[in-house]
């Protein structure tokens, strides 16, 4: 008996294309938040930002950008690729106070120039007082800057006196930046579905991008093959 079988000797390189891809340029289109929310902290260089270390030799300063819609940003470099999360900190004060239940939304920007091309995490806690509940939001930074926007509900009162947005960077790497950071207040009835909602994109990302046509074809080409299996009896 004879058998004859097509097999396809294939791998899949999406996820590592991913990776390596170049996520998307500066060009690409801002998030403007709904005009009525309120604002309820301040990042500027005349605001009360406070840089805290621990444990790792780092500097934080205000300083300029370019070829962006804003025009600084808080950069932060430290002699380190990768430490505890808790070794570098950026601390906003919250200067309004907000209800549990209120309607929020973050907003601001970020980028790791010295990086390669795979993000590093950054986490970003919206905080107030010892033991009461916070919102959290982990984050994959990028060497271009790249706009984080999510909304929440407010999960406790926030009273100004104790609260603030907390950015752990000690898994940033060697240098990262932070601009145009916001959160607003929308109110207790507002639709949170109604918000806006940022995600990575980049270059290349789209179904028919020509990168996809030429890995297909070298598939093709170099990973497919035909075998052919004859199996036979103890006879032969």
């Amino acid at each position: 008996m004879r058998l004859t079988l097509i097999r396809n000797w294939t791998r899949s390189w999406t996820v590592i294309l991913l990776m390596l891809v170049a996520v998307s340029a500066n060009g690409e289109d801002a998030i403007v938040p709904p005009s009525d929310g309120q604002d309820v902290l301040a990042f500027t260089p005349e605001s009360a930002v406070k840089f805290r270390k621990n444990n790792i030799e780092a500097t934080a300063t205000w300083g300029a950008v370019k070829d962006m819609s804003f025009k600084t940003s808080y950069q932060v470099e430290s002699d380190v690729r990768y430490s505890d999360p808790k070794n570098m900190r950026v601390v906003v004060p919250i200067d309004s106070a907000f209800k549990k239940g209120d309607v929020m939304l973050l907003s601001f920007w970020i980028r790791r120039p010295k990086a390669g091309g795979q993000p590093n995490n950054v986490y970003l806690n919206v905080q107030t007082g010892v033991g009461k509940p916070r919102f959290q939001y982990r984050l994959g930074a990028y060497r271009v800057w790249k706009q984080h926007v999510r909304s929440f509900v407010a999960p406790a009162d926030y009273d100004p006196r104790q609260s603030n947005v907390t950015i752990l960077l000690g898994e940033a790497g060697r240098r990262a930046e932070i601009a145009e950071l916001r959160l607003l207040n929308y109110g207790a009835n507002y639709d949170i579905k109604s918000l806006p909602y940022s995600t990575i994109n980049y270059k290349g990302r789209e179904a028919d991008a020509q990168w996809r046509k030429e890995a297909l074809a070298r598939i093709e080409k170099i990973r497919k093959g035909d075998m052919t299996v004859e199996v036979v009896d103890a006879s032969g």
